[in-house]
């Protein structure tokens, strides 16, 4: 017989083990259920509260989402949210708090974004640069493109930052070089980066005058930007051809950049041919002569256009005859510009990255070479904000509710605008001209932005 016998629990200890187990049933499930049902109802919430965002109810939305992420502590991606709402709210010290809460193993490339934004919207410039390069570290495996947005979001960081200024520039420059150089291969064009600019600038209005049929007001505007546009670089161009007819010696030949077309503007020229060397070999200056030529019939090419679609005929036939003198041929030209959908494309890389280089040469107190970068990138940037609703979408993008497609194609490119002009202020102060400032100062705030660190 064993030692202990086998006795069978008496009805009172079955009720006892039922209740035991009831117990911890329910201390483990009660929670989960609780949880579960109160955090599905907080997520359909969050849901609401994005739809009232989109609505313009942003006090509300970020109180309701403040709210379930207390509530909530490891939804971490409303937590992401909820920051880039603070941030926009020009809450950024909060926005920032709640960014250092996330852990680590949450902390992906929206995240950074949001911690870098939320330094520099604090003024916390240094501490930015180092967010962005402790995200991305010099050794890290990248593409060919994604190597570009690198080197210039690194020279922009360090512009704001006003370390290794230097180097910062040579990143720029590199990066205007590579884009402009590989446009002009893809199109067949001999345009510097700044005419780049500018002509894509002008082919956009040129679109809108023909998208504008039967609206003579609207139609006159859009030419009139871009005449003036193109009237003062094909005026800076033709000086430059003359120059090279009178066959000057080469260290006395200005470069193939084009001042902005601004009546306010200094008139300076582009840096792009700072680091040329100073004699230029025969076949090298012939091959320049040939692109400046170019440039100035691609240029007169588009304005005889315009004049055409205005119904100036005169005008368009005295840029003809212009094009021919030169020996170029006015009819194949005009049947090979670059289309609408390209210039944009492009002006949005122009734009970026020659606002980089403003910010840069700014802080290298490069006054006129600055404001000569952020005349072509505002002016590019307004072009942008005009053709907003115009611009071509992708799959994922035409499936956007509208009012998304409203934030990432309009609100976008304002708040964009609005940062650009705020860098160009610096750079009218810095020159003296505090009515420019002022001027883009009030611009900034029609667009319904507070000029300030928050624009970045």
């Amino acid at each position: 017989m064993s030692e202990f016998p086998f006795e069978p629990p008496t009805k009172k200890r079955q009720g006892a083990n039922r209740l035991a187990i009831l117990a911890l049933v329910l201390i483990v499930l009660v929670p989960i259920v609780y949880f579960s049902v109160f955090a599905e109802g907080d997520r359909w919430r969050a849901a609401q509260a994005m739809e009232a965002w989109l609505d313009g109810e942003q006090k509300a939305s970020i109180e309701t989402l403040t709210e379930i992420t207390n509530r909530l502590p490891n939804e971490h991606r409303l937590k992401l949210v909820l920051g880039e709402w603070l941030l926009e709210d020009y809450q950024a010290e909060k926005a920032l708090e709640l960014a250092r809460s996330i852990p680590e193993q949450f902390q992906d490339q929206r995240f950074q974004t949001l911690l870098q934004n939320c330094l520099m919207a604090l003024g916390e410039y240094d501490e930015a640069l180092d967010a962005y390069r402790a995200a991305n570290p010099a050794n890290e495996s990248r593409n060919y493109q994604e190597e570009l947005f690198h080197k210039n979001a690194l020279a922009y960081f360090q512009s704001l930052a006003g370390s290794e200024l230097p180097l910062a520039l040579k990143n720029s420059n590199h990066v205007l070089g590579e884009i402009s150089f590989f446009w002009n291969q893809e199109q067949a064009l001999p345009l510097s980066v700044h005419v780049q600019g500018l002509f894509c600038t002008a082919l956009i209005y040129y679109e809108q005058i023909k998208r504008s049929q039967g609206d003579t007001e609207k139609q006159q505007m859009y030419a009139d930007k871009a005449i003036v546009i193109l009237s003062g670089a094909i005026a800076h161009l033709t000086e430059e051809v003359a120059s090279w007819k009178q066959d000057l010696p080469a260290e006395a030949t200005p470069t193939s950049e084009v001042e902005t077309p601004s009546t306010d503007a200094p008139k300076t020229l582009s840096q792009d041919s700072a680091d040329a060397e100073e004699s230029v070999e025969e076949p090298e200056l012939a091959s320049q002569r040939k692109e400046l030529t170019q440039s100035l019939e691609v240029l007169l090419t588009l304005r005889a256009l315009i004049y055409q679609a205005m119904q100036q005929e005169e005008l368009s036939f005295a840029d003809r005859r212009q094009i021919l003198e030169l020996g170029g041929d006015p009819e194949t030209l005009a049947g090979t510009l670059p289309s609408f959908e390209e210039c944009i494309f492009q002006l949005e890389l122009v734009a970026m990255v020659l606002d980089t280089r403003g910010c840069v040469n700014y802080g290298l107190n490069e006054i006129p070479a600055a404001l000569s970068d952020l005349n072509v990138a505002v002016m590019g940037q307004e072009a942008l904000v005009d053709v907003a609703f115009l611009t071509p979408r992708n799959g994922r993008e035409t499936s956007l509710d509208p009012r998304q497609q409203y934030e990432e194609f309009v609100r976008a490119r304002q708040r964009t605008l609005a940062a650009l002009l705020f860098h160009r202020s610096w750079v009218w102060r810095a020159a003296g001209k505090s009515a420019e400032a002022t001027e883009d100062l009030a611009k900034i705030r029609q667009l319904g932005y507070v000029p300030g660190n928050y624009l970045f």
